[in-house]
């Protein structure tokens, strides 16, 4: 498995400088990036400074609505990218073959331009009633040659359930795999971002479950830097940590 990080976590430092922030990430021993929170540069001119400084590009996270825009596909084809990943899925039993039709329809198209779709999950497609779980839902409805998974083990804590079970559940289908940490305190009460391996969640746990589920990419994400931190201290903190349990 190679360590990436997602550059939502040090937007600001990227849109800034997006070449200097490339640098001082690879000297932290990151190997690739996910494009995620960059309106600074365009695809082609972020493929062109990641080809100069040696990082690859890893995903991207997309609109869907990019897929059928031929000029930002074209742009996501000159990053290199295996991978592109979306959130923000709205589940509901009586939309399921919709959804099912629309994410095939999506994937297909990645597919034939050499790119396989993900999805990446938060808290609340994890929670249900009965015991099941919305997103396998729309897990087993989907084809896995059209949707795999990009699993946020933090998210999945947060919902109750053990992320390295949950990352070995879907073995062979998520290739990457979101390193993020908490404090474990609820949203309405104190819920902040940690580095990775400081907070609640069992990160040796999930690289263990990682290695066996077949994933190529850790990715780290921390979407606000601990308080007294800035986003790269965090983010060698977090590299540091993955790299020695790797």
């Amino acid at each position: 498995m190679k360590l990436a990080i997602q550059l939502w976590s040090v937007r600001n430092e990227a849109n800034a400088d997006f070449k200097a922030a490339v640098k001082q990430l690879k000297k932290m021993g990151y190997e690739g990036v996910e494009i995620a929170g960059i309106d600074s540069l365009s695809y082609y001119e972020m493929a062109d400074i990641l080809k100069q400084e040696g990082m690859t590009a890893v995903s991207a996270h997309i609109g869907l609505d990019e897929l059928e825009n031929g000029e930002k596909l074209n742009g996501l084809k000159a990053l290199g990218l295996k991978y592109i990943a979306f959130n923000g899925l709205g589940i509901s039993p009586e939309k399921l073959d919709w959804t099912r039709d629309y994410l095939t329809r999506m994937g297909k198209i990645a597919r034939d331009n050499g790119i396989y779709m993900l999805y990446h999950n938060h808290d609340y497609e994890l929670i249900g009633s009965n015991g099941e779980i919305p997103l396998d839902t729309v897990y087993n409805a989907v084809d896995p040659e059209y949707l795999g998974a990009e699993i946020d083990v933090c998210w999945v804590k947060y919902a109750g359930i053990d992320p390295a079970e949950y990352v070995r559940k879907y073995k062979g289908r998520c290739p990457i795999v979101h390193l993020k940490d908490y404090n474990g305190k609820e949203k309405e009460n104190g819920f902040s971002y940690k580095s990775v391996g400081s907070g609640v969640v069992d990160i040796k746990g999930v690289i263990e479950a990682a290695k066996s589920a077949d994933t190529e990419w850790l990715i780290v994400e921390q979407d606000d830097p601990e308080e007294g931190k800035t986003p790269m201290q965090c983010a060698e903190e977090s590299a540091m940590y993955v790299l020695k349990n790797i």
